[in-house]
Order: C-alpha cells, then structure tokens, then sequence
C-alpha cells in the first residue's frame, strides 16, 4: 500500500507537470541545462505567484467603482437639499 501510494504520488506530480505547456518547457530545459538549477525555481515561481490581471486593470476598476460610489453620494446629497428648500 506504501508502495503504491508513492507512485501515485509520482505520478501525479509527472502530470502536474507535463499537463502545462509552459511548465513542462520549463521542465525540458531544466532538464537539458541542469547547471541553471536555481533559475529554474525563479521561473516557476514567479509564474506562480505572479499576478494574473494586469495591475493596470485592477486599479481603473477600483478607481471607476470609487468614483461612480461618490457620484450617486453626492447626487443623493444634492437631490436631499433640493427637496429640502422645496
């Protein structure tokens, strides 16, 4: 049973690996340029845990929904006083 849970195990991370088409380039020429061994876990990571939208796009959005909140907040304010001297 030990026996076969490690293979799985091997298994599994082959197919982890070779399932992506970037991860298993990465893994191909790790393989041919074993001397770039510490690279090798920059690229994967900073695929990794690099974002995946543009900060660009975060920040118009956040910026957009920001400003559209304020504009129905001051447009309520200034309705709420007409209404007021009416």
């Amino acid at each position: 049973k030990k026996e076969a849970e490690e293979k799985f195990k091997q298994i599994a991370t082959a197919y982890e690996i070779l399932r992506d088409d970037e991860e298993r380039a990465d893994y191909d020429y790790m393989l041919d340029n074993p001397q770039e061994y510490y690279a090798h876990y920059y690229r994967y990571y900073r695929r990794r845990m690099a974002p995946k939208v543009d900060v660009r796009i975060v920040l118009a959005v956040t910026i957009s929904i920001i400003s559209i909140i304020q504009y129905f907040s001051a447009w309520s304010k200034y309705d709420t006083a007409i209404k007021y001297f009416m």
